[in-house]
């Protein structure tokens, strides 16, 4: 029983698909929000034990707009998980969790190198086109079997849609309310104010409408698994960011992250540019979608605000100076960039 002691849970074995007494501890990683830990059972099959980190009280709504706060977002990741896992979608299903010990799951292990997207930046264009078909593809297929029961389950089972009538319309309510708060602790400044003001009232009405589904909202480096340039192995960690939103989320961040560095230092670069259209395409192809590669690329300062609000807040309510700081310079930086 050393797993359960090391981990505060003291679970009912009926809810497991592995002898979790017989795991043995192989190392330990902390993450920004978690804490992994490396395991092997006898026979050398791998697995990462995730331990969510003390979650701080917030006051009410301030979840709906940081979702990475929640304290059941490893609940959340083990229904997604195994629910995607039957159809056989590559992320690792959970082989133990315990309702009793909600903040503690141990998933299976996946194969292949973890993508670091700064490293791919730096390839040939050649191979960063690769890079952007390949993963294109993948986030095009995530969003292509979302339908009928498994779309109704996530509907159903995770946050984010509340009552909201649109994409939009969720989008005004995060960008709102996330600004008034960020503001009233002056995290924001009168300037920056007015600058994601600019921002969000020149591309709300250039958003395309779309059908809520899961978004993922983290597909980025150490999430996204591959043995090559041609084969993603799978894709981790959707307790902090996953919710119902807007599909044009994932694909436009995972683009923009893909392509672009994070200050958008290289935002007018054509080659840069081309590579950003190259994953627009090939998510449009399997999702059968028609999203406008220019238009997905106008809207990166868009979404990037969005992105970094929620972080903002995420970091404030973590007592992270250090993140505040590092996200509020961030966001400055590649709005400038980008022409803000």
């Amino acid at each position: 029983m050393e797993i359960l002691r090391q981990f505060g849970a003291n679970s009912i074995h009926a809810q497991a698909r592995v002898q979790i007494e017989r795991l043995k501890t192989t190392g330990a990683k902390e993450g920004f929000n978690n804490r992994t830990t490396f395991l092997v059972d006898d026979n050398g099959n791998k697995y990462a034990g995730k331990t969510m980190k003390e979650q701080p009280s917030v006051e009410e709504g301030i979840i709906e707009i940081a979702p990475a706060l929640d304290p059941n977002k490893i609940k959340k990741e083990v229904l997604i998980s195994n629910e995607l896992g039957k159809i056989g979608f590559p992320t690792p299903p959970c082989v133990f969790y315990d309702e009793e010990s909600p903040r503690f799951a141990i998933f299976r292990w996946v194969d292949g190198q973890e993508v670091n997207f700064n490293e791919i930046r730096e390839k040939s264009l050649e191979l960063r086109l690769k890079f952007a078909s390949t993963i294109g593809t993948f986030v095009g297929t995530f969003f292509e079997i979302q339908k009928g029961e498994l779309l109704n389950f996530f509907l159903n089972k995770i946050p984010g849609r509340a009552n909201f009538s649109s994409v939009r319309d969720k989008h005004r309510y995060r960008f709102e309310k996330s600004k008034s708060y960020l503001a009233s602790l002056n995290i924001l400044s009168p300037e920056e104010e007015v600058k994601i003001d600019k921002v969000f009232n020149d591309n709300i009405d250039l958003v395309p409408e779309s059908e809520f589904k899961l978004v993922h909202g983290d597909i980025y480096s150490g999430n996204l698994f591959m043995s090559s340039e041609d084969h993603v192995n799978g894709l981790i960690d959707w307790s902090d960011s996953a919710e119902i939103d807007d599909p044009l989320i994932d694909n436009v961040l995972t683009a923009r992250w893909l392509a672009f560095d994070g200050e958008l230092n290289n935002y007018v670069d054509s080659n840069s540019q081309i590579v950003f259209d190259k994953f627009i395409s090939a998510a449009n192809t399997k999702a059968h979608t028609n999203y406008d590669s220019r238009l997905c690329y106008q809207l990166i300062p868009f979404f990037d605000t969005l992105w970094h609000l929620k972080i903002l807040v995420t970091e404030h309510h973590r007592v992270s100076d250090a993140g505040v700081r590092f996200f509020e310079a961030n966001l400055r930086k590649l709005l400038a960039n980008s022409g803000y």
